[in-house]
């Protein structure tokens, strides 16, 4: 065992131990004469009390330590727990990804931004096929315009049609924003890898000169001059990747 994992482990021990002399004391406390004074009944109906919240502490504590320490053994939290906000069959989809599963994430991503980042986060497994799909679909909200243009730029490499959605985007300024930054950010945030087990973006390695030549491409397309420095800005960060932007 790891020595986290086993410093862990102590502190659970150490809780358990406490609960069974909390039983101990009230087990003493149990067999004091009932008769007496009317200030030593009072005393000891205080310790009693006492006791009952310590117990009731420690109790609360040993939970908590066991489910650190099934967190250290697994790598990933305890079923039950997910990401704030997130459903938990979305990701317990990413996590054991299938057709089913995707085809899931599919139907609810036309509303859902979660489910929206659930489908890039497995770009890989499908090609990005649904994700596509869903980028298409009628049904789609504004919000999920917007970040539907971020994660098909942010997984291009995956996309074997990705030039071809992106030139799509030239005459909207704010969806040539969303899709410049993913092209900037194949390490995009999302809610779904905070505290989940789900390995954090990139799942591929980044090519940065496929995705300054998307950059050119777009900028050919967009007649908005207003948005010549968000270009500039975009290649000069895909000519110089940051070391965080490698593939893991």
């Amino acid at each position: 065992m790891k020595p986290v994992a086993a410093f862990a482990v102590g502190l659970w021990t150490g809780a358990l131990v406490m609960a069974g002399v909390g039983v101990v004391y009230w087990r003493i406390l149990d067999r004091a004469p009932a008769a007496g004074t009317s200030e030593s009944v009072e005393q000891l109906s205080q310790r009693i009390q006492l006791l009952q919240h310590q117990q009731a502490k420690t109790a609360a504590e040993a939970a908590r330590l066991r489910q650190t320490v099934a967190e250290l053994r697994t790598g990933r939290p305890p079923e039950g727990n997910s990401a704030p906000g997130v459903a938990g069959w979305i990701l317990e989809a990413v996590l054991n990804p299938d057709e089913q599963a995707v085809a899931q994430l599919e139907e609810a991503a036309e509303t859902d931004l979660n489910a929206l980042d659930a489908l890039a986060l497995l770009a890989e497994y499908d090609n990005a096929e649904a994700l596509t799909r869903v980028w298409h679909s009628n049904n789609l909200t504004g919000s999920g315009k917007v970040r539907a243009a971020t994660l098909l730029a942010a997984t291009v490499e995956v996309n074997p049609r990705g030039a071809d959605w992106l030139v799509g985007v030239a005459s909207d300024p704010v969806l040539v924003e969303a899709a410049l930054a993913g092209l900037m950010t194949p390490v995009f945030a999302s809610r779904l890898v905070r505290g989940t087990g789900i390995m954090p973006p990139p799942h591929f390695k980044p090519n940065y000169p496929l995705r300054l030549r998307l950059v050119e491409q777009l900028r050919q397309a967009v007649p908005d001059e207003t948005l010549a420095p968000v270009f500039d800005q975009a290649r000069q960060q895909l000519a110089q990747p940051v070391p965080s932007a490698e593939t893991q």
